[in-house]
């Protein structure tokens, strides 16, 4: 298992809005059918396992035998999992990186490396083997970004309906719908108009957008700022800093 994703280390520092948010600056972001979802979240539970590929033919390999196994050091909590998702990375995947196909677990067994007999290999080593019902194809698929050869938890919700792997990692419905609107504004057409005033309040703080820089201020103080094209490339670690400078302080 990695180390926790970059937003974990934000749990204590930005608690207010691990609370249900003001919806102040949120109004129309998710439809009705989401946000029946949203508010039935249990943002404790993470029970799907986001786990790496690191070949084609693996990938094949476990579709086609319904299985996925993984080093047992990486994945402490293994009997917990309900969900297993198939992380392809761009070194190995090229343009079909991303998260294509999800399964719920059957089975969890814990074995040795050289009982897998799908993909051989001569080792002792520990792995949990994950028995799949049924290999489904998302949607759409979630975007790689940031990150190579992965492992780690999340939830249903956050499978289902994000756009970006960073997402994968929120920690809250209020992260999500930051993220969520953070995404929405760089998505605009405004984004490029120099002389748009695009802006959005987010509890008592406001999310400003001029001259290639996203900011948090308060009482026209800026508390945070990252470049619009930092966001891009690596929104999880740019979220990191905006959510520890712009929303850490007096929590």
């Amino acid at each position: 298992m990695r180390s926790p994703g970059p937003l974990a280390s934000l749990r204590r520092l930005w608690s207010g809005l691990r609370r249900r948010p003001s919806r102040r600056g949120t109004e129309a972001l998710f439809s009705p059918v989401v946000e029946r979802k949203l508010e039935r979240v249990d943002w404790s539970v993470r029970d799907v396992l986001v786990g790496s590929l690191r070949s084609p033919r693996q990938l094949d390999v476990c579709l086609k035998h319904r299985f996925y196994h993984i080093p047992a050091e990486r994945v402490p909590a293994a009997t917990g999992v309900r969900t297993v998702a198939l992380y392809q990375s761009k070194r190995f995947f090229g343009a079909r990186a991303g998260i294509r196909y999800y399964g719920d677990v059957s089975d969890c067994r814990l074995v040795r490396r050289s009982e897998i007999k799908e993909i051989p290999k001569s080792s002792d080593a520990l792995y949990y083997r994950f028995e799949i019902r049924a290999w489904r194809t998302l949607p759409r698929p979630i975007e790689a970004k940031e990150t190579g050869e992965i492992s780690f938890f999340t939830n249903r919700f956050l499978l289902e309906h994000s756009v970006e792997l960073p997402e994968l990692e929120l920690c809250s419905e209020g992260e999500y719908r930051l993220y969520t609107r953070l995404r929405q504004a760089l998505n605009s057409p405004e984004i490029n108009d120099a002389e748009s005033d695009l802006r959005f309040p987010w509890a008592d703080r406001e999310v400003v957008f001029a001259a290639g820089e996203i900011t948090v201020r308060k009482d026209d103080i800026v508390l945070a700022r990252c470049p619009v094209d930092a966001f891009r490339r690596t929104p999880g670690a740019a979220l990191q800093t905006l959510l520890r400078d712009g929303f850490g302080q007096g929590q």
